[in-house]
């Protein structure tokens, strides 16, 4: 039976209407591809939190850091996956314009599968991630139009098939590779930082004052080890296991203690109480102390580690009196004692030590006089360190005196040295003052209604005058005001004027350049009081007092353009994951900590930055 065929006409229909699903098809998955683009680049670093709806505890970042954001056993992003998949699927398409092969219709089945079981997975964890949805919905649909596209006579092995295969591997080989060089990168900073460290203890000498009440080991150890410690910190407890394992198997280790509660009761200097017995905890210790001696401080502090501060597990202090006699002492004694103002004042002093040396949180291990900072990634661990240090001693490494901890300020610059450079993205012209070559990038993230952000800038302004080192400033805003700052959690009180101050000095900068907006800049900051009462007019008449235009600043006021820029501000904070405001940021470089009274800690940090600039320069 000989089958009808197709006129000139009909087939020219059918290659236009199969021509138009091809396109539409491609569209969909260029669409699918950049939208897992977007998810790779922010999986790799290179966007973080900037983009909108993916900052912290968004639906995208409980997707991407969920159970199901990774490929298990590869540790890669799923976005990593999807762009591989869609960009060899936009590859092997350009062989399918006269039918689609059914290998590779099969190749988009399974790929619809796992859309559909991520869109139930978005949908019952209740997080609709925009790019995460775009992904699956351009694939989904990508997947009906293949479905109504012409079959292709299938070969022994079909073209399309092995184009998507050989793309697919070529984008997650560059993927991989490209992971794999920025977490060497990282690797490298964390390393030599680590070297560093350790470099330093095996070339000190610990100076004798600095020491404990009680020592446990010998006077002259090689290894002199001083923790800050709080019973109830969860990492204090485990080095202090680990100190007892490696003091057992030696014989030149030393270990003395001292006090840094995290709770208010006994140390006004932490924020607020996480551990509610580490005070009582603390007394208990230094009234054994007092009552019994070096003998009694260290059972004590042995039983304390070992409860992790807690007098009896589940029952906070109803069991301390008649522990105090099954420990040998009589009990209305030592609740006096642990009660009196000579306990406290022993504490007191092991606190205030603590904040001289700029401590901020426990353990803080000091060897041989120097810290050992063990929360650096790939730091080697304790028993690592102190044997090496121990073999440095033996062989005379130490190339100082006695060495005595950093004071605050020495840490708090030595903290801004030791940070991790962090890409900033660029603030749009007009919107960095005194941008000139040779200038320290300074980056403030605060609220023109902060005292506290004002005082910020009048300590730059100061420490710029002082040094002579010209810097390059940025104030980034996160508005103290829900109106426009959505990721301000509800039990902050808004600052009312916060939001059009931070629109005013963005529009100022767009209709009268870098005067304009120093102009609006100044003023806001120094009229705090009344920024409440300002309206739209009073900012246009000051920008127009540098130069702008009073109806395009207010036309710019409320425009998107403007709006997209405190936004980006608001994301770029949330993305570099700051969690106090103001924050200083000196040459892409958090400054954890800037203020500090009777000591020029900025004015150390922008001379140090300007002479490594110039250096590299």
């Amino acid at each position: 039976m000989s089958s009808k065929k197709a006129s000139p006409e009909q087939s020219l229909d059918n290659y236009s209407i199969g021509s138009a699903l091809w396109a539409v098809a491609l569209l969909l998955l260029v669409g699918a591809a950049a939208a897992a683009g977007v998810m790779t680049l922010k999986g790799m670093g290179v966007l973080g939190e900037s983009l909108p709806g993916c900052g912290p505890q968004s639906a995208c970042d409980a997707i991407t850091n969920g159970p199901f954001g990774s490929i298990p056993g590869l540790n890669w992003p799923v976005s990593f996956l999807g762009f591989a998949w869609f960009t060899g699927l936009i590859v092997a398409w350009s062989a399918c314009l006269g039918g689609v092969p059914q290998g590779l219709k099969w190749l988009v089945r399974i790929g619809v599968v796992f859309s559909l079981m991520f869109l139930v997975v978005m949908v019952v964890e209740g997080a609709l991630c925009p790019y995460c949805l775009t992904t699956h919905l351009c694939n989904i649909a990508f997947w009906g139009l293949v479905e109504l596209s012409p079959n292709k006579e299938d070969q022994p092995t079909s073209p399309a098939l092995v184009v998507w295969l050989a793309s697919f591997a070529v984008v997650s080989l560059f993927l991989g590779l490209g992971d794999a060089h920025r977490i060497s990168i990282q690797a490298e900073v964390h390393q030599e930082a680590a070297n560093q460290n350790m470099q330093e203890m095996q070339e000190a000498q610990a100076a004798p004052e600095f020491t404990g009440r009680y020592l446990m080991g010998p006077e002259d150890a090689a290894v002199k080890i001083v923790m800050f410690t709080d019973y109830q910190c969860p990492d204090c407890n485990r080095f202090e296991r680990q100190i007892q394992n490696i003091m057992n198997r030696r014989d030149d280790v030393s270990l003395s203690i001292k006090h840094n509660p995290f709770n208010t009761d006994c140390n006004p200097y932490v924020p607020m109480t996480r551990h509610s017995m580490a005070c009582a905890a603390a007394q208990a210790a230094e009234a054994a102390g007092i009552l019994g001696g070096e003998e009694a401080f260290w059972q004590w502090h042995e039983f304390l580690m070992m409860n992790k501060g807690e007098f009896e597990p589940g029952k906070r202090q109803q069991r301390l009196p008649s522990l105090v006699e099954e420990m040998g002492f009589d009990r209305q004694n030592f609740m006096q004692v642990m009660a009196s103002q000579a306990v406290q004042d022993l504490i007191t002093e092991d606190v205030e030590e603590a904040q001289e040396l700029g401590i901020f949180f426990t353990p803080m291990i000091f060897i041989n006089g120097v810290q050992w900072k063990w929360a650096i990634p790939g730091a080697p661990g304790l028993n690592t360190v102190v044997d090496q240090v121990a073999e440095a001693v033996a062989a005379g490494q130490q190339k100082s005196g006695p060495r005595q901890p950093d004071t605050k300020a020495q840490k708090i610059v030595a903290d801004w040295r030791d940070s991790v450079v962090e890409r900033e993205n660029i603030s749009p012209a007009g919107l960095r003052m005194n941008d000139v070559p040779g200038a320290v990038r300074v980056t403030v993230y605060g609220d023109y209604a902060s005292d506290v952000t004002k005082r910020l800038l009048d300590d730059l302004e100061q420490a710029t005058a002082d040094t002579g080192v010209p810097i390059s400033l940025s104030l980034r805003v996160y508005p103290f005001e829900h109106a426009c700052n959505s990721r301000l959690p509800q039990r902050f009180e808004d600052r009312a004027g916060s939001c059009l101050a931070a629109h005013a000095a963005k529009a100022a900068a767009l209709a009268g350049g870098e005067a304009a907006h120093k102009a609006v800049h100044d003023y806001a900051l120094a009229n705090q009081a009344h920024l409440g009462q300002m309206d739209e007019g009073d900012w246009a008449a000051i920008a127009a007092g540098q130069g702008a235009n009073p109806a395009e600043f207010i036309e710019l006021l409320s425009s998107e353009e403007v709006e997209v820029m405190v936004q980006d501000d608001i994301n770029e904070y949330r993305r570099l994951r700051h969690r106090h405001l103001p924050t200083l940021r000196v040459e892409q470089k958090i400054m954890p900590r800037w203020q500090m009274d009777g000591e020029p800690v900025i004015q150390r940090v922008l001379e140090e930055a300007a002479q490594t600039k110039a250096a590299q320069d």
